[in-house]
């Protein structure tokens, strides 16, 4: 380490029931997400090379954990986020978090940055975000072949999500604002000027089915529990299911 990283522990007994607040900031070392990869489930998906370098604070509540995250998440696996989604998005990216916060063991709003310079992704991801998520794919696209994978050079996107929706602003340069995805023909796929997108649109994009609904598989119901839930319908009935993480334990 160039320096050590500083973890706080807080412990206040004068809550009923007694409060733990965890503090952790990396400073200018980035570790290895795998190194609480058996206490959080959900590092596991951001692949073996992935680390994290930035700030974590959290703490434990009646109704789950809530904290906040902020920092650069570098060599995410793309294809480990969505293994056993019916779509494939492979390749590296830099995942940076300007804010994250969590409540109830949910995520409610975040703000960052996605950079991955290269992989393949599936014809039937750019054409169902075309149909679902406001975002406009290239023409020659639009016929969805769930088993045609397409080359791109360039993903790169700003987004906002929060209980309003989600919003995505392309970033790719220097083909100009909007862009998304390009490959070696141009843009793959694009952004739609201040479009607002609730999250069951998220959530049909990645984990699809017929109809226009939120599709009753447990991949959605993954999303469902960690995804912010539109202000309109503040009580789903994911929210009658018991948590799929469990709490953070030390051993």
């Amino acid at each position: 380490m160039s320096e050590p990283a500083q973890l706080r522990i807080t412990r206040n007994r004068q809550a009923q029931p007694p409060a733990t607040r965890w503090e952790l900031n990396t400073r200018s070392t980035a570790l290895p997400c795998t190194l609480l990869a058996d206490y959080l489930d959900i590092l596991r998906t951001v692949g073996d090379r992935a680390t994290f370098q930035g700030t974590i604070e959290a703490m434990p509540a009646a109704a789950g954990w809530e904290g906040e995250i902020a920092g650069r998440f570098l060599d995410v696996d793309l294809d480990r986020l969505t293994d056993r989604r019916p779509h494939k998005l492979s390749g590296f990216a830099e995942v940076v978090l300007r804010r994250a916060r969590f409540q109830a063991g949910r995520l409610s709003d975040a703000a960052g940055d996605v950079t991955c310079h290269g992989g393949v992704v599936t014809r039937s991801l750019l054409y169902q975000a075309d149909k679902s998520l406001g975002l406009v794919a290239d023409a020659r696209l639009l016929t969805p072949q769930a088993n045609t994978l397409v080359v791109f050079r360039q993903l790169k996107l700003g987004f906002t999500l929060d209980r309003s929706g989600i919003r995505i602003a392309g970033q790719c340069l220097p083909h100009g604002s909007g862009v998304v995805m390009t490959d070696d023909g141009g843009p793959l796929l694009s952004s739609q000027a201040r479009e607002v997108v609730q999250v069951s649109a998220l959530v049909r994009t990645l984990a699809p089915e017929s109809g226009e609904q939120v599709p009753a598989n447990f991949e959605a119901y993954q999303l469902l529990h960690i995804l912010p839930i539109p202000a309109e319908n503040d009580r789903p009935r994911s929210d009658l299911a018991s948590p799929l993480y469990p709490r953070l334990r030390l051993q």
